[in-house]
């Protein structure tokens, strides 16, 4: 009687005993092989976490795009080999600490890797291609110093440190998911830095005054108000425009405050703000007076002025 497989085993897998060690291979079917399949059979080594990873993450996406005919650029040269720097980061991107950033964070992260990962070498190589354990920290110096200067002579401390750093972050993650196949040392780690970030120039009363006047004479009065909670209350654009709802203004069981969202750094925590003092004097005069003001067209106290074409209504 055949042993079940476990739950989870991925398609296609095939373990096959060697010496008293259980190696895994991954095998198109036959049907697949008599039509022309171009994904080879694959050795995926003793690490059954490794193996699955790989068949989970690489090769039974690839296949079924095949089977559907959902990629005419199909090109198995291109698939990233377990234990290649392409392979740790593809880890990385399945992972929490990737998964759950926003899309935007996501979009910024992934061209930061891209800059390291499609780095050349001299001999062409991309840096993407090579095997985790031959990655020294002396050639990511290399390539941190390379990135620091764009074609046109420029330096990008500020890209180049995020391109690291996300990189340091993945390497890490990785070594966690598969410490027998990532080295312990992380190359990312140690370098030095020379990157000051610059101040933020203040806007002032009058800027924003002035932009504000220019925006509701234009018919973007949504954009003023988005203006003066950034002024005022010091909330991120993103928590702006995704999350500061009408609910979060003078909420029934603080109806003197108002609830600013601080998404990044308080962990999704919204922050009280008294709208007057303790004696009652108003402490931001002009902004709860436009918020009275304000059109309650949606959830969101900042939505777009006009209706949406198709869909009739005011959209965030």
């Amino acid at each position: 009687m055949k042993k079940r497989k476990p739950l989870g085993w991925p398609d296609y897998m095939e373990p096959k005993p060697s010496k008293g060690v259980v190696r895994y291979y991954w095998n198109a079917p036959s049907w697949a092989r008599k039509r022309g399949c171009p994904i080879k059979s694959e050795a995926l080594g003793s690490d059954y976490a490794v193996a699955k990873a790989r068949c989970d993450t690489f090769l039974n996406p690839l296949f079924d795009s095949w089977r559907t005919e959902g990629a005419t650029d199909l090109n198995v040269e291109q698939r990233s080999v377990v234990g290649s720097f392409d392979w740790a980061i593809s880890v990385y991107k399945t992972m929490p600490k990737y998964t759950k950033r926003p899309q935007r964070t996501r979009a910024s992260y992934d061209r930061a890797i891209r800059s390291v990962a499609d780095y050349r070498l001299t001999d062409g190589r991309r840096f993407g291609s090579l095997s985790v354990k031959s990655v020294t920290p002396s050639a990511v110096d290399l390539i941190y110093e390379k990135l620091k200067t764009d074609k046109d002579g420029k330096t990008r401390h500020r890209s180049a440190l995020l391109s690291m750093t996300v990189c340091k972050t993945a390497w890490k993650i990785a070594l966690k998911a598969h410490p027998t196949v990532m080295p312990s040392v992380n190359p990312f780690s140690g370098l030095e830095i020379e990157y000051e970030p610059k101040k933020n120039r203040p806007a002032t009363l009058q800027q924003l005054e002035t932009f504000v006047a220019a925006a509701d004479a234009d018919g973007s009065a949504s954009l003023g108000t988005a203006a003066m909670l950034a002024f005022y209350w010091m909330p991120r654009e993103e928590d702006i425009f995704l999350r500061q709802s009408w609910s979060d203004y003078r909420p029934t069981d603080k109806p003197d405050h108002v609830l600013i969202w601080h998404h990044k750094n308080r962990k999704s925590e919204k922050v009280p703000v008294p709208l007057f003092d303790t004696d009652g004097t108003p402490l931001w005069p002009e902004m709860v007076a436009r918020l009275e003001q304000a059109p309650r067209t949606g959830t969101l106290i900042v939505m777009r002025d006009g209706l949406d074409p198709r869909k009739k209504i005011h959209m965030p």
